[in-house]
């Protein structure tokens, strides 16, 4: 007998298929429901999550597939499943709404409306008496007083839009004094935890904007507590369970304080960003772990995530799968048995022991075990009166016998989405990767073949009059982007074309910021997370404050910037310190949570070097200060000068030439690398 279907089974998202058998009638997301909404007299429920989404799956199964539930829920609502992927600007919308009503957020979060979209009640995980109980006495109130339910959705879709009201026109000169900038440091170290890295406290995201903070600062104001808590920080990721030994790639996040216990899903967002920020690690320590880590995250892109019809990369691996019972269970694929580890392992298991803490500390749960480790190879060999060869290649050794024991368990699902924001931050993490790594030849041109692929596919997404997809579900069926799809592939073309130095990708970047200026533009120079284009849910968000992914509208600053310099636009410049002016005041007050703002005004407070390399050698030289950590600079380079932008400079001499500027200021050209270290004062 064939399981009954809902009108999810024409969907395209996964998470949304997930759903497809539930007897709850789920619809996706359309215009359409709001009128349905107001035509059934019935209220909406919006149920948002994504597929690799642990606790999703838990209420799926102990709600949604339940009869008793379906029939209530297909009584008294209208049910709308949303993948938060998908459709982030819905997202983002409800989850503020959450955090208005309870101080927290989390998925899936569950959110029921009036017939226009205005919320008045939500959650996020609630076991089947209680989301019964919730639902049903919604109904009632609904119902019975109906006045009281209108007036708390209008208090509180007014707190959404006060929510979304951006800073006012700064007057003031841009300027920073030094105690100012001391004390944003202050702030921002008080709060770190010196012993295990990230910030104190737990649950732990790995939140790469902070760390880049750390190194963008320490750059600029040179301060051992900054460069050691990026170093602690990136050591206890990489040693951590957080980090597959085995696969390659990052968990998302750390729920214990030590990065021990991890919630088992994989993102491509996570791990592209984890690329750039241990690449420019490695730049500016040397330290051959953290190139390391990068290659065996690109092992994890190229085997688990990369599409080859495409050239893109998938979006997420689930935290469940199939446990030896053929039962769905978080981590099943990354835990062993004491046993499991002694019999697959041999020889080696005695070194694991030690080195991945088979023991009370590496312990999780149920008798499963998390490869954790405590310390360096070279601590770890001393300890062990070993040469650091020696562990390294036994460890290895155990690792590859770890894989294809792996290789018969059944693997978490992928959710095949190819998202233009996250692919774009995949291609920011290639070109950093190969601006920064020492990496063998077939390996690098590996690399550049995808990253070609890559900026293919999302070149391919921006339509005749420059308007981005998000999603490409079919010919006839597609989303738009929002700004963090501009935005971070802005950000991409910018980074890559510092590796390839390809004029069309800066062209291709200063035509997606004329879209945005032209519609996401807001009143205060900020820009909307929505296009004038898109259904204005309640209110238009603006994303000011970084998350797991930095703010849209910081990334735009500092875009806008690194094109004024490649394009010698002043109007871009004008526009990018605006907007850091704007946010000065929020960002002094809790940098931590506008890491990227800040990073975006280091880039106006200090000099920042316009850097064109020009002559016939150009690749040697530009390949030297290519790979040095230079975050307030932008790069060019070709073998003859342009007539326009950074690369439009007077060269009468036969020879490669460096020129080095500040606001079209140019010093004395130099003819090599290392003149131009000099002149920059860097060593």
């Amino acid at each position: 007998m064939r399981p009954r279907s809902n009108a999810l089974s024409k969907a395209s998202s996964l998470y949304l298929k997930q759903h497809q058998h539930n007897p709850v009638d789920w619809i996706e997301y359309s215009d359409a429901i709001f009128e349905r909404a107001r035509n059934e007299q019935k209220l909406l429920l919006f149920s948002i999550g994504y597929a690799a989404c642990h606790w999703c799956h838990v209420m799926e199964h102990e709600c949604f597939e339940d009869e008793e539930v379906a029939q209530l829920m297909n009584t008294h609502y209208i049910c709308v499943k949303v993948d938060r992927e998908e459709r982030p600007d819905i997202d983002h919308l409800y989850m503020d709404a959450l955090q208005l009503m309870t101080g927290s957020g989390g998925w899936p979060l569950n959110v029921v409306t009036l017939s226009d979209g205005r919320p008045f009640w939500g959650a996020t995980y609630l076991p089947k008496e209680r989301w019964m109980s919730a639902l049903r006495d919604l109904h009632h109130l609904h119902t019975e007083d109906p006045e009281r339910v209108l007036e708390y959705a209008t208090q509180l879709s007014n707190g959404l839009k006060a929510m979304a009201e951006t800073p006012s026109v700064s007057q003031e000169e841009f300027h920073w004094t030094n105690k100012e900038l001391e004390e944003v440091k202050e702030n921002f170290l008080s709060q770190i935890d010196p012993v295990n890295g990230g910030f104190r406290g737990a649950p732990k995201f790995m939140m790469p904007n902070t760390l880049e903070l750390a190194l963008h600062l320490n750059y600029l104001t040179p301060d051992d507590r900054l460069l050691q808590h990026l170093r602690t920080t990136l050591d206890c990721m990489s040693y951590g369970s957080l980090f597959d030994p085995i696969n390659g790639g990052f968990a998302r996040y750390s729920v214990d304080a030590k990065w021990h216990v991890v919630h088992f899903e994989k993102m491509a967002y996570d791990n592209a960003q984890l690329l750039s920020l241990y690449a420019k690690a490695y730049a500016v320590t040397k330290d051959k772990w953290y190139q390391k880590v990068c290659e065996q995250t690109l092992v994890f892109f190229e085997e688990w995530l990369f599409d080859s019809a495409s050239g893109g990369y998938y979006s997420a691996l689930d935290a469940d799968s199939l446990n030896r019972h053929q039962e769905p269970e978080e981590g099943a694929y990354y835990t062993f048995t004491r046993e499991e580890l002694q019999e697959t392992l041999g020889a080696q298991f005695p070194l694991f022991e030690k080195v991945y803490s088979i023991n009370e500390i590496g312990h999780w749960e149920n008798g499963n075990y998390l490869l954790y480790r405590t310390a360096s190879f070279a601590t770890l060999a001393k300890t062990l009166s070993l040469s650091e060869d020696q562990v390294i290649s036994e460890i290895d050794k155990g690792l590859q016998k770890l894989k294809a024991f792996q290789l018969r368990r059944a693997k978490p699902s992928c959710d095949t989405k190819i998202i233009t924001s996250w692919n774009a931050l995949v291609l920011s993490g290639f070109a950093h990767c190969l601006r920064y790594l020492d990496l063998e030849s077939d390996l690098k041109n590996k690399l550049i073949t995808r990253a070609d692929g890559l900026y293919s596919l999302l070149s391919e997404r921006i339509q005749e009059d420059n308007c981005l997809i998000r999603i490409r579900q079919s010919d006839e069926n597609n989303i738009e982007g929002f700004l963090e799809d501009y935005a971070l592939t802005i950000q991409g073309f910018l980074d890559y074309g510092e590796v390839t130095h390809r004029s069309e990708m800066i062209d291709k970047a200063d035509q997606l910021t004329r879209y945005c200026l032209d519609h996401f533009k807001e009143p205060q120079g900020f820009f909307y997370f929505t296009s004038e284009h898109q259904r204005k849910l309640v209110r238009r968000t603006v994303e000011l404050e970084d998350n797991v992914i930095s703010s849209s509208n910081a990334i735009m600053a500092r875009n806008l910037l690194r094109l004024a310099v490649l394009l010698r636009n002043e109007t871009f410049r004008a526009h990018s310190a605006q907007m850091c002016k704007n946010i000065k005041e929020q960002l002094k007050a809790h940098p931590r949570s506008y890491s990227h703002w800040m990073q975006a005004s280091l880039n106006h407070i200090f000099d920042f070097h316009e850097i064109a390399v020009i002559g016939p050698n150009y690749e040697l030289e530009v390949a030297q200060i290519a790979a040095r950590y230079l975050p307030n600079s932008a790069l060019a380079a070709a073998t003859k000068p342009s007539d326009s932008g950074l690369l439009n400079q007077e060269l009468h001499l036969d020879q490669t030439t460096i020129f080095a500027c500040i606001k079209g200021s140019c010093s004395l050209p130099v003819h090599s690398s290392e003149a131009l270290f000099t002149q920059l004062k860097y060593t």
